[in-house]
């Protein structure tokens, strides 16, 4: 198994390996995160063995220097092009869809604020989806 360290290490701006896939639009690597996490049984970085749902939300959850998640990151550079980034990233943890980044906007309010007809998907997905 990977040293778990390597998913967590951060760029000089705070971001991770997710943080980029996320602000390129890269789905198929998150997915592949996800799907490795998941036939790993987890990352190994939690108290309870196995966590694997803990070990995913950990990294989707990691800030940069800005504040934002992946999900702030999928919504401020790639917008509408990204209803299946946004959807996999709140079917993961759909709490951080709340989040506010340092400047005090959320997931939510970033796709409203973008608007366009695939983010009135977005925000309905994040609505939908939210605990």
């Amino acid at each position: 198994m990977a040293d778990p360290n390597l998913f967590f290490s951060l760029s000089s701006n705070g971001d991770t390996f997710i943080h980029t896939a996320a602000r390129n639009g890269n789905l198929k690597l998150i997915e592949a995160f996800i799907n490795y996490t998941k036939n790993r049984g987890g990352l190994g970085v939690n108290i309870i063995p196995r966590d694997i749902e803990a070990d995913i939300q950990k990294l989707l959850r990691v800030t940069n220097n800005d504040g934002n998640t992946a999900l702030h990151e999928a919504l401020i550079y790639r917008g509408h092009l990204n209803g299946g980034m946004v959807q996999l990233l709140v079917k993961e943890d759909a709490d951080f869809s709340h989040l506010p980044n340092k400047a005090g906007k959320s997931p939510l309010y970033l796709a409203v604020e973008k608007g366009g007809d695939n983010n009135i998907v977005c925000v309905e997905y994040i609505l939908s989806n939210s605990t």
